[in-house]
């Protein structure tokens, strides 16, 4: 599109080239946290989000899709997603070791039991910088608070 442009003489050379150099704009950047980066980040979160960042890293799934999970859920070695961003839904197959946190989540709990709570039984706040309770940690070493990039 560019080319053409230039060719009928309506935009330089110069912004052909700066259009050219952005090809891959559209690609995302995949990264995945290493096993000690991830322990990291759960050692420096306050204890009622670890287990919702555990079950992040577990499934890949949304704060709101995981904040709306119920105990019924889970079950068959799959998450099943009722509420996402898109309004449909569906199931996250778990490795072996998600189906063994989620068991240890969900045990003893009945069905329609939110699966991430705070330690007091209250919801967890949807934005994650809204404050919980007053003992929340504002940052460590390892990570600062703010935005961790």
């Amino acid at each position: 599109m560019c080319a053409e442009a230039y060719r009928e003489q309506q935009v330089s050379g110069l912004m052909c080239d700066h259009f050219n150099s952005l090809r891959d704009i559209d690609r995302p950047r995949t990264r995945f946290l290493s096993v000690s980066e991830a322990k990291r980040l759960l050692n420096a979160m306050p204890q009622d989000f670890r287990q919702l960042a555990r079950g992040a890293l577990y499934t890949g799934l949304r704060l709101g899709e995981l904040l709306a999970l119920t105990v019924s859920d889970f079950g068959d070695g799959q998450i099943h997603v009722r509420h996402s961003k898109g309004g449909k839904e569906r199931t996250v197959p778990l490795s072996p070791e998600g189906i063994e946190f989620f068991d240890q989540v969900t045990a003893g709990k009945a069905g329609d039991i939110l699966l991430f709570q705070q330690d007091s039984g209250e919801r967890l706040a949807a934005d994650p910088r809204e404050p919980v309770h007053s003992s929340r940690r504002q940052g460590s070493e390892d990570f600062p608070a703010g935005n961790i990039s």
